[in-house]
């Protein structure tokens, strides 16, 4: 599998654009390209810390947002996501970052990678290759082209203490029954009660 994310902030606004690539498109049933545009909605930007410039945590959001937002698609495959912002990769990649924003939606992307079953490897693109900035600036004349099928952006949740959004994302995507989800279900309670030992040096 091969996603592509990107944001758009501007004027106070946001914007999300996704892109999934399946080269097993025709064995799994799903179409070979697919896509999705969202603004971010108000009401979640207005949850984030105040700050003017809020370009990394939205391109740590549409990363997460893929995953939420296609998680039968991405369940039990192995993924190499391209982000164009070097900061929210690493951010996603190691799993925190010292903006707080972004180590949230970090987290939360591990749960869901977790939940999934999903194993990503992220690599950066430079922007003029990355063709989810298409969507992401509501521009869809090329993805339209090229017979991509859209879909929607499902917001991943990632406000509230770290443990009703680590372990309510997991226990919303994951299967419950495999072992795998058990063993991740164990990690993530693990993880959990680690982070209750710092929680109240941070703003929860």
């Amino acid at each position: 599998m091969v996603v592509y994310t990107d944001a758009m902030w501007a004027g106070g606004e946001g914007c999300v654009g996704i892109v999934i690539h399946d080269p097993d498109h025709a064995r799994n049933g799903w179409p070979k390209v697919r896509y999705a545009s969202a603004r971010v909605p108000r009401a979640l930007v207005r949850r984030l810390q105040d700050k003017e410039q809020q370009i990394g945590v939205m391109e740590a959001l549409a990363a997460a947002a893929a995953y939420s937002s296609a998680p039968d698609q991405l369940r039990n495959r192995d993924v190499v996501h391209f982000i164009d912002n070097q900061g929210a990769m690493f951010g996603l990649a190691k799993g925190t970052s010292r903006d707080y924003d972004t180590a949230r939606m970090a987290h939360v992307f591990h749960a869901l990678a977790a939940a999934l079953g999903c194993r990503v490897w992220f690599e950066y693109v430079p922007s003029g290759a990355n063709i989810s900035d298409l969507p992401s600036r509501r521009e869809f004349t090329l993805l339209r082209k090229m017979g991509a099928a859209k879909f929607d952006v499902s917001w991943p949740e990632f406000h509230g203490s770290w443990s009703e959004v680590l372990l309510g994302t997991f226990r919303r995507m994951s299967r419950h029954s495999s072992k795998s989800a058990k063993r991740s279900r164990a990690s993530i309670l693990s993880a959990v009660a680690s982070l209750r030992n710092v929680a109240p040096r941070v703003h929860v």
